[in-house]
């Protein structure tokens, strides 16, 4: 009792206080649309502790106080074996650094910052410091990281559309120096007209027989029928006869007529056919002459395709890193503020 009575009126009180911030990871990233998954949690949680008693976060809390400024720290500071060899800032922020704790909250999204020292009322000011250093460091880190990322997509995208514009001139001048035009299915056009010729083409060509008779040729038979039938009975002369005749005359012309565009029609059939053959034919020849240039062509445009994908994919994700580099958040969002404590946590 004695012994601890001693120590109680000799030791230094250390008073704590403590600070919370909610760590925003549960719903999904406002730029991004990102949701952190379950395995790195725990990794996530474990480097934002550490990072609240990172010296530079401590550095962060000296400059924004003022620390140096403050006697009581300076008087310290002068008689710590350290003067000599350590500026005050370095100092106060392994100070900083050793009084610094962080907890998460069991169960929960919940910081809990703490800092103890010897006056209550320093002890509330950087448990403060240390929350608000926290969050401002975790949002410059994020935006930093996204500018910095965001300019290389940019870089990348410049190079690749360098490449794209060196491709696509390359492309047109062999176009050019071959008389090649590629569609935007990729088909040149002497491949386009060959398969259209070939759909004129498809059907087998069948000339008209000999049988097949029009209307007149029948009316003609009919006829012929009717007269052997009637000069049987009638005399040569008999008007019915003579002019039956007349009109078998007649009907005979315009037989005669059918057969004729009949055959012409059938001759210009065959001539057609055999023209788009030959066309076809040719087009063919010219097609098989050219396939390996034209197969070179469409690699070139497989090339400006995958450039062009890029590029645009560069643009994207520079735009997106852009957008996030100007976010106001950084997944973090300070709760209550440290109050002063009013008993010592050391010696109790």
């Amino acid at each position: 009792v004695l012994v601890g009575a001693v120590t109680v009126q000799l030791v230094r009180p250390r008073y704590e206080a403590q600070s919370r911030v909610m760590l925003d990871i549960i719903k999904p990233d406002p730029v991004t649309g990102q949701v952190m998954a379950t395995a790195f949690l725990r990794a996530y949680t474990k480097t934002q502790i550490e990072l609240v008693k990172d010296p530079d976060t401590a550095r962060v809390v000296v400059k924004n106080l003022k620390l140096d400024k403050n006697p009581v720290l300076r008087r310290r500071y002068a008689e710590s074996n350290q003067s000599g060899d350590t500026d005050f800032e370095t100092w106060a922020a392994q100070e900083i650094s050793r009084g610094a704790e962080a907890r998460l909250i069991e169960a929960s999204n919940i910081l809990e910052i703490a800092y103890g020292t010897d006056s209550p009322s320093r002890a509330k000011q950087i448990a403060d410091g240390l929350r608000q250093a926290y969050v401002d460091t975790t949002l410059q880190s994020r935006q930093e990281s996204a500018r910095r990322n965001a300019e290389w997509y940019e870089n990348q995208a410049e190079k690749t559309k360098a490449i794209l514009f060196q491709a696509e001139a390359e492309k047109a001048k062999y176009e050019r120096e071959n008389g090649l035009v590629l569609g935007a299915d990729k088909i040149d056009i002497d491949t386009a007209r060959l398969a259209a010729l070939a759909s004129q083409g498809a059907g087998q060509f069948i000339a008209p027989t000999s049988q097949s008779a029009g209307p007149a040729t029948l009316q003609l038979a009919e006829l012929e029928s009717s007269i052997a039938e009637a000069a049987k009975s009638l005399g040569p002369n008999h008007p019915t006869l003579v002019d039956m005749r007349r009109r078998r005359e007649i009907v005979a012309a315009q037989a005669a007529r059918e057969r004729n565009a009949a055959s012409q029609a059938s001759a210009s059939a065959m001539s057609a056919a055999q023209a788009t053959t030959g066309m076809l034919e040719a087009q063919k020849a010219k097609v098989m002459a050219q396939r390996e240039k034209v197969e070179r062509l469409r690699l070139m445009q497989d090339e400006i395709d995958l450039r062009r994908d890029q590029y645009n994919k560069a643009v994207s994700r520079s735009a997106q890193l852009r957008q996030e580099a100007e976010v106001a958040e950084a997944g973090v969002v300070p709760l209550a503020a440290a109050t002063t404590p009013q008993k010592p946590v050391f010696p109790n």
